[in-house]
């Protein structure tokens, strides 16, 4: 048990190390991105590295999301739990999905083909909200528009008694 225990602490351990070593290498690699002539970038990345472009702009990403001290990905532990590729898949959702995907207690054991439909499923339930919002939003504005021309209407009729005495006294 001890032995068990010990090795699943260390292997949490290694997934926290991972990440921070993903988002060191990151920060190397947007350096080397900023020196080089624009356009350079990919023939460098493919002459160069023996990992993928893709892997290398996911790197580049988690250095950018981890330097942000206002981001969730600021605290590698947050992730050491999930991998790097769950964290990967991550990188392109708001901080409200990747929150609540971090703070669903079934997210470690989900595929990260299951966490990417998990990731689209949340994008597509935010982006009905959305416009939810925005469609209430634009009713709200209609009527207050409309609200607003009754007003003036009441005002211009109130101005029309007020300039004619005898009207006033009989209303």
């Amino acid at each position: 048990t001890a032995e068990a225990n010990t090795l699943w602490n260390q292997m949490e351990a290694i997934g926290s190390i991972g990440i921070m070593m993903a988002a060191q290498a990151g920060r190397r690699l947007n350096v080397i991105k900023e020196r080089l002539p624009h356009g350079e970038w990919e023939s460098w990345a493919k002459n160069n590295l023996k990992f993928s472009l893709r892997k290398a702009n996911n790197m580049m990403k988690l250095a950018e999301k981890t330097d942000d001290e206002n981001s969730l990905f600021a605290n590698p532990q947050t992730f050491a739990d999930i991998g790097i590729s769950k964290v990967y898949a991550l990188l392109g959702a708001s901080d409200d999905i990747v929150e609540e995907v971090i703070n669903n207690p079934e997210t470690p054991d989900l595929t990260v083909k299951e966490l990417e439909e998990e990731i689209r499923r949340l994008k597509e339930k935010n982006a009905g909200l959305e416009e939810e919002i925005k469609t209430s939003a634009d009713e709200s504005l209609s009527l207050q528009e409309s609200l607003r021309a009754q007003i003036d209407q009441l005002h211009a009729e109130i101005k029309a008694y007020e300039e004619t005495p005898a009207k006033s006294e009989e209303t």
